[in-house]
């Protein structure tokens, strides 16, 4: 069954922000929902009052980018916007799903990456279909964001299994059957199409029970090692709901497995645990998967010296910041008994 693969090439553009702007760093997770009465006025009222928390100790131009930028961006793209500013550079808005009630601020010498980082790991490329025997519409999604369409129009002539009666009944049937497997292989060429578009790890089909069971099976003979189920929702928010509990399944399978790996790894020192050994495997180019879990409590700071990094940053941050130069993997996990501290480390050697 398929997982996500955590790969360090969804982070570049990062790593790109990092090397392309100089800190301090102000990080901060603005609450941004729509479901709300003034989404647009609450949003701006709880950037005006970081803002003001900081306009005395931070370049004015920097916060004039974010003005405009926030601007653009809107409330409608996440439930909270994660902003980072650089001293010098352009700041790096992201909407993220989820996120606190209040506005949470953390200064210091690097950025703090680990929420955008959870987010876009929870972000599961899925496809929806909604088929019937005629055809179907295919919807490949990145999260809340269409990055694909394609829709599927079927013969009809003898798609409906009347009652003819005499000799031509059963050959009437039989050709509404090879309609319908037409049809529906029709969809699922489609919908493997879309699937290796996108990279696609759930495929969600709605539709009649007969179609919909057609289509699921077909695709099952074809599996490139996604997830493809039935939908039972009929409506538009129904089949929202269920695919979002679907992908939010997609990645508990992931941390799950990785953290399997983990012990694994850790009982024949393929893996350490632990701020201090950590850092020492990063500044030995030895981490090839970093393990972080912050919710932004610890403010421990990096003792090591690590080439490249600036003095007594958080030790969370300097960490995946320096896990990013070295090509690794990032991956935000929730508090893990395996793990002796908020840090740990699948190792290359």
């Amino acid at each position: 069954m398929e997982t996500i693969n955590f790969d360090s090439t969804t982070l570049l553009d990062l790593k790109d922000f990092v090397d392309g702007t100089t800190g301090p760093y102000l990080s901060i997770i603005l609450p941004a929902r729509s479901d709300v009465t003034h989404p647009s006025s609450d949003l701006a009222d709880a950037w005006e009052r970081v803002r003001s928390d900081h306009a005395d100790r931070w370049p004015a131009s920097a916060l004039e980018q974010v003005d405009r930028m926030l601007g653009e961006a809107g409330h409608a793209g996440g439930e909270s916007i994660a902003l980072i500013v650089p001293t010098e550079g352009k700041p790096h808005v992201e909407h993220l799903a989820g996120g606190p009630d209040e506005p949470r601020v953390l200064e210091g010498p690097l950025p703090a990456l680990a929420p955008i980082i959870e987010h876009r790991q929870r972000t599961i490329a899925h496809i929806v279909v909604e088929c019937d025997k005629a055809g179907a519409d295919i919807t490949g999604f990145d999260g809340g964001a269409t990055i694909a369409t394609e829709s599927v129009d079927g013969d009809e002539e003898h798609i409906h299994r009347g009652h003819p009666g005499g000799w031509s009944q059963r050959r009437f049937q039989q050709r509404a059957e090879n309609t319908w497997e037409s049809n529906i292989s029709d969809v699922a060429d489609a919908t493997e199409r879309v699937a290796e578009q996108i990279d696609a790890k759930l495929i969600a089909v709605a539709g009649p029970t007969r179609a919909q069971s057609m289509l699921v099976t077909e695709l099952g003979k074809r599996s490139r090692g996604d997830i493809t189920v039935g939908l039972e929702a009929g409506n538009t928010d129904g089949i929202a709901d269920e695919v979002v509990t679907l992908t939010d399944d997609v990645h508990a399978r992931s941390i799950t497995q990785i953290s399997g790996e983990f012990r694994e790894r850790s009982a024949r020192d393929a893996a350490t645990t632990g701020t201090h050994n950590v850092m020492e495997a990063l500044a030995a180019g030895r981490v090839e998967t970093l393990l972080v879990t912050d919710d932004w409590s610890d403010d421990s700071t990096l003792r090591h010296e690590i080439d490249g990094l600036p003095e007594s940053p958080r030790a969370l941050d300097a960490a995946i910041v320096a896990t990013l130069d070295s090509g690794g993997a990032v991956v935000v996990v929730p508090h893990l008994a395996s793990l002796d501290d908020s840090l740990g480390a699948l190792l290359r050697w």
